[in-house]
């Protein structure tokens, strides 16, 4: 009896810890009907199309009263299934990987868990697009090697860019990466037709909530106001949803002078340190050990996932610098890394597993260097999110 429980739970200690940890996590999200990003549930598409509209049209086929509690319900069972996605994962990875990678990956899984920036931050936002854009993406990635279930795969793509157009500058180009990367090892035609799927259905969507930009109903954003405010009881935060919503009825040049511009010239300062003092450092480090990779593969399609591994980081700037939010934009550019690294590494890569394990030897002999990295995002492990 002892070793069967022994048996057992040496196969789900990494996930079982990973999941205690993230449902201590989840005790503290917050969700307020005053709220802005409240709005979200409230949407539809009874009027026209309108980007961000997904959630609250599946909630409108249930009921037509939203109220805090059920926004509370929603975000808490979305988290509580990324939580146990993302535990299967990282597990997976940690189980899977070599021995002298071990300490390693745990390291980047911890890192992952517990910043601020990644479930945290989550619990506080839970109301915003990023937290359907993770969730679909991590049950995407848990199917990836499932001979039948993959092919949901392009649903999951569809689901988290109907939620958000944006879901293209997040977490999406992990998704679209490790496809990739799974097409080139052995160039499978089921494996290309599963690329285009997805890929078609992401872009798809996004060409379709452009077009139909300014197809809403109504004439300007009181009367988009007075109809969502009509549907809870909750007292809205009324000049920012109102400020916001007048996006809907601006061209998309408009758009972007009223509100991109605004937020960069109000935001410099966090920009600034977000970009050059938190993430350009640990940038570097991802570039140079994906160029590295680059140099050493000699496959064509397998050269140009590790560029794409690159190019990531410098896509992940432009959102960080348009919207004034580099906590946000550039965070998941820091998940696509570190969950490319994990991926490749517990799938037994080569050419990866070659050059993290020159560049482990090295930093045993460069340790200042080497403490100094983990000490510095250490301590942004534990900055309130």
């Amino acid at each position: 009896m002892i070793k069967t429980i022994k048996r057992i739970s040496s196969k789900v200690i990494y996930e079982a810890v990973i999941l205690i940890v993230l449902g201590v996590i989840a005790s503290g999200i917050k969700v307020s009907g005053s709220d802005y990003y409240f709005s979200f549930f409230l949407f539809d598409y009874s009027h026209g199309y309108m980007t961000r509209g997904f959630i609250g049209e599946v909630i409108s086929l249930f009921t037509d009263t939203v109220t805090e509690q059920l926004a509370y319900r929603v975000v808490f069972a979305v988290f509580s299934l990324l939580a146990v996605a993302a535990a299967l994962l990282l597990g997976r990875a940690i189980r899977k990987c070599d021995k002298q990678f071990k300490g390693t990956v745990i390291f980047i899984s911890a890192a992952l868990v517990l910043s601020p920036m990644t479930f945290r931050w989550l619990r506080l936002n839970g109301m915003q697009s990023d937290l359907y854009f993770y969730t679909c993406t991590m049950l995407a990635l848990l199917f990836v090697k499932n001979k039948y279930l993959r092919w949901i795969i392009p649903f999951f793509g569809i689901i988290a860019s109907l939620a958000s157009v944006t879901y293209t500058v997040h977490c999406m180009i992990l998704l679209a990466i490790v496809l990739l990367y799974e097409f080139s090892k052995e160039k499978r035609k089921s494996d290309g037709l599963l690329c285009l799927l997805t890929y078609a259905g992401i872009i798809g969507v996004a060409i379709y909530a452009i077009a139909s930009r300014n197809s809403l109903s109504f004439s300007n954003a009181d009367e988009l106001y007075a109809y969502i405010s009509s549907k809870t009881p909750c007292v809205l935060d009324e000049e920012a949803v109102r400020y916001y919503l007048g996006e809907y009825f601006l061209d998309l040049p408009e758009a972007i002078d009223k509100y991109i511009g605004v937020e960069i010239r109000s935001h410099w300062n966090t920009l600034i340190f977000g970009i050059f003092f938190v993430y350009l450092p640990i940038a570097v480090l991802f570039g140079v050990f994906w160029w590295k990779c680059l140099k050493k593969s000699k496959l064509p399609l397998s050269k140009f996932v590790f560029f794409l591994a690159i190019a990531e980081m410098l896509y992940a700037c432009a959102p960080a610098i348009f919207t004034g939010e580099p906590g946000r934009w550039l965070a998941p550019a820091l998940v696509v890394e570190c969950g490319l690294l994990l991926y490749m590494v517990a799938d037994h890569n080569e050419v990866v597993c070659d050059t993290l394990s020159s560049w482990l030897n090295g930093a045993k002999n460069r340790f200042f260097l080497t403490g100094f990295l983990i000490a510095y995002y250490s301590t942004l492990l534990f900055v309130n999110a």
